[in-house]
C-alpha cells in the first residue's frame, strides 16, 4: 500500500520488480492527497530456495522520486 500524506496528488509512473518471479499488478498511477492505494506483488517460484527482489516506484515526490524496498 502507498500512502499519500501530502496535499498535493502523488503520480506513479511506474513500479517494477528487478526480479521476473516477483510479478507487479495492480499498480496505480496515481494517489491522491491524503489518500493510499494498493498493488500486489506475487511471488512464482520456479526452484526450491530463497529468492530476493527489489520493487522500485517510480514516482513524482520531491523527497523520495524513486522508491526501493526488498522482498525475499
Amino acid at each position: 500500500t502507498i500512502f499519500n500524506t501530502g496535499n498535493a496528488e502523488l503520480t506513479i509512473s511506474s513500479i517494477t520488480s528487478n526480479n521476473a518471479r516477483f510479478v507487479v499488478s495492480g499498480a496505480p498511477t496515481s494517489v491522491a492527497a491524503n489518500s493510499s492505494a494498493t498493488f500486489m506483488v506475487t511471488f512464482s517460484p520456479t526452484a526450491i530456495g530463497v529468492q530476493n527482489a527489489t520493487i522500485t516506484i517510480n514516482n513524482n515526490d520531491c523527497d523520495e522520486a524513486v522508491y526501493d524496498f526488498a522482498v525475499t
